[in-house]
């Protein structure tokens, strides 16, 4: 299913880089500030450089796009349980992102043209997301480094406090 609107929320990992930026938590896209992300389709791309133009890609059939959970658990269970290296081993946060442009629904979340991060969130009202923090800060995550990200992306800290787990 295909939607419009002005954005869409979602909710996603970033790494974090050591300069201090958003990463793509499995791309290595850098989020710079103020600029939206664009997705980008390599299928889009070999098929322009090899035919020219003239042809009509369904972007409803393949996998390209920046992908957002549609629900903050399951996003957290996700890395709990999918990727535990990834837990227990990166520098990241979790938070909310706008989708526009085309974006198309998915079981689980969406896949979007465009993106650009709206909060670093905690929603502590389960295990899973209490873990979440607990690991950030075993990997040396501070409200201050939390604090130092929203200011440059100009984004919401919803991070008042790390969960004693």
């Amino acid at each position: 299913m295909e939607l419009y609107s002005n954005y869409i929320t979602g909710y996603r990992i970033w790494r974090i880089s050591p300069d201090a930026e958003l990463v793509s938590y499995s791309q290595s896209t850098v989020w710079e500030p103020g600029i939206p992300v664009k997705a980008f389709c390599r299928l889009e791309l070999t098929l322009l450089l090899l035919y020219g133009g003239g042809y009509y890609l369904d972007h409803s059939t393949h996998k390209c796009g920046i992908y957002a959970y549609n629900n903050f658990d399951i996003l957290c269970q996700y890395l709990y349980f999918e990727k535990p290296v990834f837990f227990y081993s990166r520098r990241f946060v979790i938070g909310k992102v706008a989708l526009w442009g085309k974006v198309f629904e998915h079981e689980l979340g969406y896949r979007a043209e465009y993106a650009y991060p709206l909060s670093i969130d905690w929603q502590m009202d389960n295990i899973f997301t209490c873990r979440c923090a607990y690991c950030c800060q075993l990997t040396g995550i501070t409200l201050d480094c939390i604090n130092k990200l929203c200011i440059k992306y100009n984004i919401k800290n919803n991070i008042i406090s790390f969960p004693n787990v």
